[in-house]
């Protein structure tokens, strides 16, 4: 078991090493918070910059491109072609999405899809939730998150993780009084400001929790002036699993270092927010120009009148003459916005049509199109790749979690994801126990929703696929066996109804028929069958009374 004091040696190691990277994060964390202040002072104290936050329209667009559609997740059978492994690999990919269901997968991809854009970092921790009995995923804040050194260029798994954030001294009061009496501030009173440094441990073998004192205005990370205590230990907890539960997965670069990919437009916002200030000052010094009052030599100036042009009043001066300092405002400004702009555009891949603009050269939609393409296409598979083994990792733990927290349980859920549909019961040890492989692909990585479906279907013109595999690639069809079979039941409806009508137009020459089809429309008008129910009863209706007429037979 680590000691406590280590714990927060190791916080404070990890912190000071990666201090460079996490100042560009809050850096472009206040700039897509709008947070960043133009250093002028001829500003008004209360006024904001006025140039377009193209950082946070192209975060949020790339963002939500990238997690538009959802991968498919596939668990393969131990051995194929045999029907038990067969079914429980599915009953395997039905529990996951019923998981992910439960977790609100879909809006943590959003999230997710921004944290690795603008902090090139997405960590998430795998945890067991008591209450429903299964994994819940929790999204961390890469701000607050510190890592090992990787074994490995891009390994997702570090040994260990810290997570740094702060607590009220309510808070700690109210969950660990035994700490409060340690960390309390001689001057504490209830409802105070007063906060402690948390540090949360993971590894492989366990998960602690321990709190450091005042947070420090110094250095963010101090030792508690009042008690002394380098470190206190709040709670300690073994890892069943035997293997780290935070996943950390992070954009791909020359070095193990990290970089967002809008690091690079903090500066020019800023010096495009401040060419537009200097421009707006000069605009309001042309509308309102300081005026001088030049005395001539050896005579004392003086303002005889006031000049009033609004009222016809012309102003009169002695011993001097007025002079009106002329500003040229529109010097190259303009230009050189706009050059920081384009280049604002150019390093966050920040495509026109993310703002309601239409791209520069392009007369086709499908020339749009493509200069779009070549701009995000790539980029945005990437990211697709990387959350999808990251996901890959995230399922192989919950599924130890399953396993070591509740595996002779039975637990019962209701799964409504794509291809699966319905309640789901299961035990962990025995649909977990044996060996097992997941693997998690997006069927078109670099494809958002719609280029995923416009795709599909030009697919399926050209016979590259099959009805049914387009079904299973659109990511609106939840469900492909269900589609396929409406689609067969709409077919048969529409023969029948076709048969129907044929009969409707011969019906004078057999008046039973006329009156088997109005049947069969007021089973219909009523609500009581659809068009193929409808059709049988009647048919079966007509069976009876024709049997009914019908003659005995001779002896």
């Amino acid at each position: 078991m680590i000691p406590a004091a280590d714990v927060v040696e190791i916080a404070t190691a990890a912190r000071r090493s990666a201090g460079a990277l996490h100042q560009r994060r809050r850096e472009v964390r206040d700039l897509y918070l709008g947070d960043v202040v133009v250093p002028l002072s001829e500003l008004y104290a209360d006024e904001q910059a006025a140039t377009a936050n193209l950082l946070q329209q192209g975060l949020d667009g790339t963002a939500q491109r990238i997690a538009s559609t959802a991968p498919h997740i596939s668990w393969h059978p131990l051995r194929p072609g045999f029907k038990q492994h067969e079914d429980r690999a599915r009953q395997q990919r039905a529990v996951s999405l019923g998981w992910h269901e439960a977790n609100a997968m879909d809006l943590i991809r959003y999230r997710r899809a921004r944290h690795i854009i603008g902090y090139a970092e997405s960590p998430v921790e795998i945890r067991w939730d008591r209450k429903r009995m299964i994994p819940c995923w929790g999204v961390r804040d890469p701000l607050d998150t510190f890592c090992a050194p990787p074994s490995r260029l891009d390994d997702m798994t570090p040994a260990w993780t810290v997570h740094c954030y702060t607590r009220s001294m309510d808070w700690l009061r109210r969950h660990y009084p035994d700490a409060f009496v340690l960390l309390r501030p001689a001057d504490w009173r209830p409802g105070s400001a007063s906060v402690v440094e948390v540090v949360e441990y993971h590894d492989a073998s366990e998960t602690v929790l321990v709190a450091t004192g005042q947070r420090s205005a110094v250095d963010g990370f101090s030792l508690d002036p009042y008690s002394g205590q380098m470190a206190v230990l709040l709670d300690r907890a073994p890892n069943p699993v035997g293997r780290p539960l935070v996943v950390v997965p992070g954009r791909i670069g020359l070095t193990e270092q990290r970089r967002g990919q809008m690091d690079g437009m903090v500066g020019k916002y800023i010096r495009q927010a401040r060419l537009d200030a200097l421009e707006l000052i000069a605009i309001e010094q042309g509308i309102f120009p300081k005026t001088w009052l030049i005395a001539h030599p050896n005579e004392v100036p003086m303002i005889v009148t006031k000049a009033d042009p609004r009222n016809g009043i012309v102003g009169k001066v002695t011993g001097g003459d007025i002079f009106t300092q002329q500003l040229n405002p529109g010097y190259k400004t303009r230009e050189a916005r706009a050059d920081l702009e384009r280049a604002q555009r150019i390093e966050g891949g920040v495509s026109a049509t993310m703002t309601g603009e239409t791209i520069s050269g392009a007369r086709t939609a499908r020339m749009s199109d493509a200069v779009e393409g070549g701009q995000l296409d790539f980029g945005n598979r990437e990211i697709q790749k990387i959350l999808a083994r990251s996901e890959q990792a995230e399922l192989e733990i919950a599924a130890e979690l399953a396993k070591a927290f509740a595996g002779n349980v039975s637990v019962s859920m209701y799964v409504a994801g794509k291809g699966s549909k319905g309640p789901v019961s299961y035990k962990a040890d025995d649909l977990f126990g044996e060996r097992c492989a997941v693997s998690v692909e997006y069927a078109m990585a670099g494809a958002d929703l719609n280029q995923q479906v416009v795709r599909t279907g030009q697919k399926l013109s050209l016979n590259l696929i099959s009805e049914q595999s387009a079904r299973e690639q659109d990511p609106e069809v939840q469900d492909a066996e269900l589609e396929k079979d409406r689609i067969t039941v709409e077919g048969l409806e529409k023969a029948v109804l076709t048969g129907l009508q044929q009969l409707a137009v011969s019906a004078g020459e057999n008046p039973g028929v006329l009156d088997q089809v109005l049947r069969v429309s007021e089973l219909v008008i009523t609500d009581k069958h659809e068009l193929i129910a409808a059709a049988i009863k009647a048919s079966a209706e007509a069976r009876e009374a024709q049997a009914a007429v019908a003659p005995p037979a001779p002896e």
